[in-house]
């Protein structure tokens, strides 16, 4: 079994498609990124829903004790490692510098002291006090 980790275009869900041994998963599982973390222990990935977990207090997994090689790269790609599967994950999963707009110009945005720096390439840029 497999399970397919794939997301959108701007990384803001990342998606689960397949199962994992268990069973877990047989239909897609799409997730916001800004609501999903990751742990390890040994060779198993945990996704952990951070929503549910600030609500209960307690940590929630979407996803406990999965063994990295049962996750596949959107290219249908097998990880070497843990750490490969890990960082593969954190790397949709973290918050970007830069965005597309939906009209498809580059939105960069730069945290400089208290001044927030805004570009968009081919129109211009603004910079904004914060305090």
């Amino acid at each position: 079994m497999s399970l397919k980790i794939t997301t959108d275009d701007l990384n803001i869900t990342i998606s689960f498609e397949g199962s994992s041994s268990d069973g877990n998963f047989t239909d897609p599982s799409v997730l916001l990124c800004r609501n999903v973390a990751i742990s390890t222990e040994g060779n198993n990935i945990n996704i952990i829903d951070k929503q549910r977990t600030v609500s209960k207090g307690t940590t929630s997994y979407h996803m406990y004790g999965v063994p990295f090689d049962e996750f596949l790269k959107s290219n249908n790609g097998y990880f070497d490692d843990i750490l490969e599967c890990r960082d593969y994950i954190e790397d949709i999963i973290s918050p970007k510098r830069n965005i597309v707009s939906l009209d498809g110009s580059k939105v960069n945005f730069e945290l400089n002291g208290s001044i927030l720096n805004i570009s968009i390439r081919g129109i211009g840029s603004t910079a904004l006090n914060l305090f």
